[in-house]
């Protein structure tokens, strides 16, 4: 047998694809027997009901694609008349198996093509446009196509993923070291504190809040924002700044108070002594002086602290 009869041989789809493809029983089993449909008596039933409604959480496919699209790389070159008659000969339609396969099969290749300004388009009703570069309709479930001048089956190359990427990684490596299972030393504000943490529960109760109050943020926190924060699902329970002996064993220091005034602006919702509600209340704090300066309507007082209202 000579090499082009070996490779011949190779490329034909086996027989038994079919079965390869859906031999695992569908999803679903579990949840239909954990939840089971309530029997209802026919009295309380509803008058008026969608047909989807009483269906829902039921079986769905579970196909091992991949053989196939494996099996279409491997005729990518050849005319596509040749290897659709092949495909055919295996995946008969005489069964709702096999006619499920081929639809598969199809929705694999870009069969409408046509030549536009030297490149090949396809015909695909997607983001809102009927025509488009085969390079831009091909993904991961469709990435082959049928050229419009010699009718060979071919390939789009694939293009790199976009996987998700933790930003903010990098800032908890230099802000946060992890002492054991729950406490953590983080710098909040250019001073080092030793923190306790708690795990978010992994169920709430009915009408419980998803919020947690977190010391170190000073504000309620739910999962997502912990894992932006912390990196994990948990949240600050108690916090202590770390003494000077902490901070020279640990290899740490903090980071000085900037020479500038700091401009904190805040808007006052309650009725303290002395301010006025709805009205913003500037602090400009100087770390080189011990003094405050609060404005705060149009008058002004002079002490060790600077009062200066607007």
């Amino acid at each position: 047998m000579g090499p082009a009869q070996q490779q011949k041989i190779a490329k034909l789809m086996r027989s038994d694809m079919h079965k390869v493809i859906v031999e695992r029983p569908r999803a679903g089993r579990s949840w239909a027997k954990q939840f089971p449909r309530p029997k209802v008596a026919l009295d309380e039933l509803p008058k008026c009901q969608g047909m989807k409604r009483p269906h829902g959480n039921g079986k769905h496919f579970t196909d091992l694609l991949s053989p196939l699209r494996r099996w279409m790389r491997a005729q990518v070159g050849r005319p596509w008349n040749e290897v659709y008659s092949e495909a055919c000969a295996v995946i008969k339609p005489d069964s709702i198996v096999r006619a499920h396969i081929k639809t598969h099969l199809l929705e694999f290749v870009q069969r409408h093509t046509f030549m536009h300004e030297g490149r090949v388009w396809c015909f695909a009703n997607r983001w809102g446009q009927n025509e488009m570069p085969v390079e831009r309709a091909a993904n991961h479930w469709s990435p082959f196509y049928v050229h419009p001048e010699s009718r060979l089956l071919c390939e789009v190359p694939a293009r790199p993923r976009h996987r998700w990427s933790d930003h903010d990684a990098e800032r908890r490596a230099q802000t946060q070291r992890w002492l054991q299972r729950g406490e953590l030393l983080r710098q909040m504000r250019g001073l080092w504190f030793i923190c306790e943490v708690k795990t978010f529960p992994t169920q709430f109760a009915k009408g419980e809040s998803p919020l947690r109050f977190d010391f170190g943020e000073r504000r309620p926190i739910n999962r997502s924002q912990a894992r932006r924060i912390y990196g994990r699902e948990v949240y600050c329970i108690a916090k202590r700044q770390l003494s000077r002996l902490e901070l020279k064993r640990n290899g740490l220091r903090n980071i000085p108070l900037p020479t500038g005034p700091l401009v904190i602006r805040e808007r006052v919702t309650s009725r303290p002594a002395g301010f006025s509600a709805s009205r913003t209340v500037c602090v400009i704090f100087r770390p080189s002086r011990t003094a405050s300066c609060f404005f705060e309507g149009i008058h002004q007082y002079q002490s060790n602290y600077d009062y200066h209202s607007t």
